[in-house]
């Protein structure tokens, strides 16, 4: 009887971790927009959203704090997300598009056509076909009668390393003054970001987002074995690439806009199985967890170190990176 229970017990868990996570998240997007060098009231902040209230109060709303509040959401949804994807394909916690390279291709094709005086859409398809081709590299090299994770997970890294190191090449390339405004972007960084990006964001992540959480309904049965899941009429190569295209197509999208952020990709997914007890990962539920944790993290780069501000990437940085050598530690007595 405790037994036929227990479904039920973890959909009721699911379901309350997803509604304290949203609720979570938009406390710490009224509060975001509430703090700063000019102070407002949550009620405040509703009639600035609606169009009503002081003009000024207005302005500084919707056109400074509105953009950055809100691409911390799109941006943090759509890591968690593709972490969530990248981890269930891999059946490994390690991996994540952060830690085996895609981020770092993506950066680099961003940047090469950032550096050479493109726009949005240039930079934008620039990180989308460097996220594919690092993807691609990264899969060809582990491929060994299959791709086991671990393989891949090291392969990825060192592959991503390599990136690094030609993106950091680039930037010496470049003039001193461009040179230093892409190393902002490069940390990954809200810091300036404007109504038009948070307009193209909401745009793009619009579609991807759900088009994405779709697609992982595939996953439950890829976690089965590729025989068991083609024996359910699943077709396993084909859910494996669009699965794969719509991880990369999410990080590099993200990498494009605010520069490449790192850890909440890798944290978001684990987290949200631990606050909902599910043996494996939960897509939506990781997407609302990079919302409610890139939002965290931004809040405290703005507002958490007195007048110093720091990109948000610093943060997730030193936060992932306890993270990641806990986990590491963690996973190295298992192997």
């Amino acid at each position: 009887m405790r037994n036929s229970f227990q479904p039920v017990k973890q959909i009721y868990r699911a379901y309350l971790t997803g509604i304290l996570l949203f609720a979570a998240t938009l406390v710490i997007f009224i509060s975001v927009l509430c703090l700063g060098d000019f102070p407002v009231t949550p009620r405040e902040v509703l009639s600035a959203l609606l169009g009503k209230g002081d003009e000024t109060i207005a302005m500084v709303i919707r056109e400074w704090r509105l953009p950055r509040a809100g691409l911390a959401v799109l941006i943090g949804a759509a890591l968690g997300l593709s972490g969530a994807i990248f981890q269930s394909l891999l059946r490994n916690p390690l991996g994540s598009p952060d830690i085996i390279g895609f981020d770092a291709g993506a950066y680099a094709g961003a940047m090469l056509l950032l550096l050479t005086g493109g726009g949005f859409i240039a930079t934008a398809t620039g990180a989308l076909a460097g996220g594919m081709i690092a993807a691609i590299l990264v899969y060809s090299l582990a491929w060994k009668n299959g791709v086991q994770g671990f393989r891949l997970i090291l392969i990825g890294i060192g592959i991503g390393q390599l990136l690094f190191a030609f993106s950091q090449w680039l930037l010496l390339q470049t003039e001193p003054e461009t040179a230093v405004a892409v190393s902002v972007w490069g940390t990954g960084s809200l810091s300036g970001v404007e109504m038009r990006q948070l307009i193209a964001a909401t745009l793009i992540f619009s579609m991807l987002i759900p088009a994405s959480l779709l697609l992982t309904r595939a996953l439950r049965q890829l976690e089965l074995g590729d025989e068991l899941a083609q024996a359910s009429g699943l077709s396993v190569e084909r859910t494996r690439r669009l699965l794969i295209f719509a991880g990369v197509s999410l990080s590099a999208m993200a990498t494009a806009i605010v520069g490449p952020i790192a850890f909440i990709a890798l944290v978001a997914p684990q987290l949200a199985s631990k606050l909902a007890s599910s043996a494996g990962t939960a897509p939506l539920l990781a997407a609302l967890t990079g919302a409610a944790l890139l939002s965290a993290s931004d809040m405290i780069a703005q507002h958490g170190l007195g007048q110093t501000q720091v990109p948000v990437g610093v943060v997730t940085l030193c936060f992932g990176g306890i993270w990641f050598v806990w986990l590491l530690a963690r996973k190295t007595t298992q192997w």
